[in-house]
């Protein structure tokens, strides 16, 4: 996996500091490796890549992560776009190998993710970070952010600042059918990984957070920064530690089948509780109140034809009856 070597030496101003991110994350934290590359394409296709190598010495540990300073084809849950300026966001991809058969389902995993980044950007804003189901991560915008409207329709005054995209590169056991490598949140039951910690099954866990942003540098209405949520000051380095510690914990937390884990994503998440719609594969839509989230992470929505479990969807907030009727776009 190709590394910018300027960057190990020293950080640009402003820019990632892989020295001390290196030093937290790796000399006093729980990661394997930490990489930091100026440009690529997709720092999930990266790890992947790396994964997919026939070439064996080129498989990262457990806990490796990739950071970039620019993504030149980012992309998010659904093969959508992911667009931020050079230097503006935390893009950090990490390849995780669980054991054969984890106690909770893979769909879990980008909930666990999500449930993480909001407790790591807690104390970086004044408002309460949540989630929306099932990959997003959002904050409230008060009517004194410049530059923001304060309704926008599907969002109300929430905001997405940070957006999970976990994909699955499993190698099976001679014999065994190739299992399905994608965006979890498309699986709707749990799938067993084979192999050991260091063997065959593994995990890249994508996580975009827009950090510096401007108002008017952000690609979507629905979309804010940490500067725009009221964190002008937040450097990228202590956004990129702080999620990283996080979801090593939470991960490890999602491995052991922490009991405490489930309802604590279900408190975090705004679609539970909400009256929501919901937009499924073929452009079918599902309108209703959120109810709760099943054992396997799906969203139980109550509609006026009985509770519907929907694994893999894009949903959005209703407000006074009403949602908005434009299909869902790039993020």
């Amino acid at each position: 996996m190709p590394v910018t070597q300027s960057r190990q030496r020293e950080g640009a101003a402003g820019g990632l500091d892989l020295a001390r991110l290196r030093s937290m994350l790796v000399d006093a934290g729980p990661f394997a490796r930490v990489d930091v590359v100026d440009e690529v394409d997709s720092t999930n296709a990266a790890l992947l890549a790396a994964e997919g190598s026939p070439d064996c010495a080129a498989r990262l540990p457990h806990l490796s992560a990739l950071l970039a300073e620019h993504q030149t084809a980012g992309r998010g849950r659904l093969e959508r776009r992911w667009v931020s300026a050079q230097g503006s966001s935390v893009l950090v991809s990490v390849l995780l190998r669980p054991p054969p058969e984890p106690r909770l389902g893979l769909s879990w995993l980008p909930l666990a993710a999500g449930l993480a980044t909001c407790r790591a950007l807690a104390p970086f804003v004044p408002t309460r970070p949540r989630m929306v189901w099932p990959n997003d991560v959002v904050v409230r915008i008060g009517p004194a952010a410049p530059g923001q409207p304060v309704d926008v329709p599907g969002w109300g005054a929430m905001r997405k600042v940070a957006g999970i995209l976990t994909e699955v590169c499993a190698r099976p056991h001679p014999g065994k059918a190739m299992a399905p490598s994608g965006d979890t949140s498309r699986i709707p039951r749990p799938q067993q990984l084979f192999g050991n910690r260091e063997g065959r099954g593994a995990i890249v866990l994508g996580i975009g957070i827009n950090v510096t942003q401007d108002a008017h540098h952000l690609p979507v209405p629905w979309a804010a920064s940490l500067r725009t949520a009221g964190a002008p000051g937040a450097d990228r380095n202590e956004v990129a530690i702080a999620t990283l510690m996080a979801l090593a914990r939470h991960y490890a937390a999602w491995e052991a089948g922490d009991p405490t884990l489930r309802p604590a994503i279900e408190a975090r998440c705004v679609s539970v509780g909400d009256d929501v719609e919901a937009w499924a594969g073929g452009g079918a839509r599902l309108r209703g109140r959120g109810l709760t989230l099943d054992d396997d992470g799906a969203l139980v929505i109550a509609t006026t034809c009985g509770n519907r479990a929907v694994s893999a969807a894009d949903v959005r907030k209703i407000r006074h009856g009403r949602a908005d009727t434009r299909a869902p776009q790039e993020e």
